[in-house]
């Protein structure tokens, strides 16, 4: 996916969660929520809180893209959706390869309003537990380097880092320079790396 600009600078990083490792569930989000995963028949619950398209909504459903949501008494506070085989990570302009019985979560989000109380780390727990229980054995994560808030939700989730990206385009030159985290194995390090770059480096 090619951005409009001319430009692109992106520092994010790959994180993961390993289902044979035990993972402590995270401290109870801090206002009433229930977290289910939905299909089509809440097309327009989360077109307003994504505020995209239904027609977009509709398409990823299509595509085997499953989306997960923590409800609140007025809606839907926080979403987040989770792909198998191949998904764009669009900040980077690529694709991300998984293996067999891994997942990829992406597009999440909290409402501003219901931001700082917890919603993320459980949405994200609810949605790591669902996938281990269906069999999935790996589950990745991206963000931004700069999203702190993120960050420490996905932390507190359970995840663990494994590389550091930094990705530059200027027209149509494009770099992207990957390094490990020191506390990561080497073999999820190349496994990161394979998925990423579509390549064994």
């Amino acid at each position: 996916m090619l951005s409009r600009h001319p430009w692109a600078y992106e520092r994010g990083a790959l994180w993961v969660m390993e289902f044979d490792v035990p993972a402590t569930g995270p401290r109870e989000a801090r206002v009433a929520a229930t977290y289910c995963e939905v299909g089509a028949e809440a097309a327009g619950a989360l077109v307003k809180a994504m505020g995209i398209s239904n027609g977009v909504v509709v398409d990823r459903l299509a595509v085997g893209s499953r989306c997960f949501v923590a409800r609140v008494a007025e809606g839907i506070a926080a979403y987040g959706w989770i792909s198998k085989v191949v998904e764009s990570i669009g900040e980077l302009e690529r694709p991300f390869h998984m293996g067999k019985g891994e997942a990829y979560i992406w597009d999440c989000a909290t409402l501003q309003q219901y931001r700082r109380q917890g919603l993320y780390t459980s949405l994200l727990y609810t949605m790591a537990t669902t996938l281990s229980g269906e069999g999935t054995h790996r589950l990745w994560i991206g963000a931004s380097r700069g999203n702190r808030p993120s960050l420490r939700g996905i932390a507190s989730a359970g995840f663990k880092p494994v590389i550091k990206m930094t990705y530059i385009r200027l027209f149509n030159v494009k770099h992207v320079q990957v390094s490990a985290y020191p506390t990561a194995s080497p073999t999820l390090v190349a496994q990161a790396r394979q998925g990423l770059l579509g390549k064994k480096v």
